[in-house]
């Protein structure tokens, strides 16, 4: 079993790199309880709902940079549907993220005569908190169009019951051309006897500036072979394109 500490941790909200900024970033998975006590027991029971939330809280330093802690916390505020991939277990392909669309809930301002001001903010699972998706593509810089740099994941087994996507791009170069794409893609083998495909319903929308970040929906029932791997696509011409880019896979 390995341990983890600081230089572990990778957060990312609506395609902005919170990390830099935070010194606390607790993730947890809560049961919804009832009280079960009936008239005559002398002591409180509770029974789980079978219904479950999950909730992201964030503390750090306030940083009114462009896309730093300002910007993600207290601009970002009224947005629904906000994308939040973190781990505790390393920035490497293989290795589990925490992901979920989320509303942000509150944002604090604190203040100290004798300290730098803080930010902190609650962001509550809308719908499922994925606990074990897995890195495919890390957050590292990429060009050229085709296979992303870390190459292909082994899963150790296909699945049969669709799951989620989660990308989060923080920064990009477009080098002239109109956009970059980018596509989950998978093969039973490596690409041995089997050629790499497109995941069905595993492409991202066009991205033409960041922040920028999307969570793909693969259709219930829909079969992901045992190994994936993220492609870049570049549409247009042009040189001296980059791109940073987060993919992680939760598989059903």
């Amino acid at each position: 079993m390995a341990k983890y500490g600081p230089d572990n941790v990778l957060v990312l909200v609506s395609g902005i790199d919170l990390g830099i900024d935070l010194f606390e970033a607790p993730l947890q998975t809560s049961a919804i309880l009832e009280e079960t006590q009936t008239f005559g027991d002398t002591w409180v029971e509770q029974t789980p709902t079978g219904v479950k939330s999950g909730t992201l809280t964030v503390r750090g330093f306030l940083d009114d940079t462009n896309d730093r802690s300002n910007e993600a916390l207290v601009t970002g505020l009224t947005t629904q549907d906000r994308v939040v991939v973190a781990t505790v277990e390393g920035n490497t392909q293989g290795q589990t993220a925490i992901a979920m669309k989320s509303t942000q809930q509150n944002v604090a301002r604190e203040a100290n005569r004798s300290e730098l001001h803080k930010l902190s903010a609650d962001f509550v699972a809308q719908g499922i908190m994925d606990e074990d998706a897995l890195i495919v593509q890390t957050h590292v810089a990429d060009s050229g169009a085709g296979v992303m740099s870390d190459g292909s994941l082994d899963n150790a087994g296909a699945s049969s019951e669709g799951g989620r996507v989660y990308i989060q791009a923080t920064a990009l170069t477009l080098g002239g051309y109109t956009n970059m794409q980018i596509k989950l893609q998978e093969s039973s083998d490596d690409g041995v006897g089997d050629a790499w495909a497109d995941v069905t319903g595993a492409t991202s929308t066009a991205i033409t500036t960041v922040p920028a970040s999307e969570v793909l929906t693969i259709a219930a029932g829909t079969t992901i072979e045992r190994y994936t791997r993220a492609l870049l696509v570049l549409n247009g011409s042009g040189s001296g394109e980059s791109i940073t880019a987060l993919v992680a896979l939760a598989r059903d």
